[in-house]
């Protein structure tokens, strides 16, 4: 991992992310990890990713991990999805042409109905 740092989002303070970068990316994926979860699970793979030129960026979901909230916890599930667009926004301010979003369990459900408000979001 490269660096970790916090992301404002919503107005409701910030997300813990942590973000793998190579020195050149060929484009970036940004993971939304699963309920009870955390965005240290997927170290290996995201090293693995940035090795082979990806850069990685993943946060911990509100009530989750590092980042604020009641555990497993949320108001709204958009909040999830405000989660994802701030995600989103950094990892295109570092990679803008090429960003893939992968959600797992839980994560998959939020980045399927991320993506169904805008799928021009993301590349795949």
């Amino acid at each position: 991992m490269n660096r970790e740092l916090g992301l404002p989002w919503a107005g409701k303070g910030e997300l813990f992310c942590r973000v793998w970068a190579p020195e050149t990316p060929r484009g970036a994926v940004a993971i939304v990890h699963g309920y009870g979860e955390h965005s240290g699970r997927y170290r290996d793979f995201s090293a693995w990713l940035s090795e082979r030129g990806w850069l990685v960026a993943a946060c911990d979901l509100p009530g989750h991990g590092n980042s604020p909230g009641r555990r497993g916890h949320i108001r709204s599930f958009f909040d999830y999805l405000a989660a994802v667009d701030a995600l989103l926004a950094e990892v295109r301010r570092a990679v803008p042409a090429l960003v893939f979003l992968l959600g797992h369990s839980l994560g998959g459900l939020i980045a399927a109905r991320y993506l169904e408000q805008g799928p021009q979001a993301v590349a795949g």
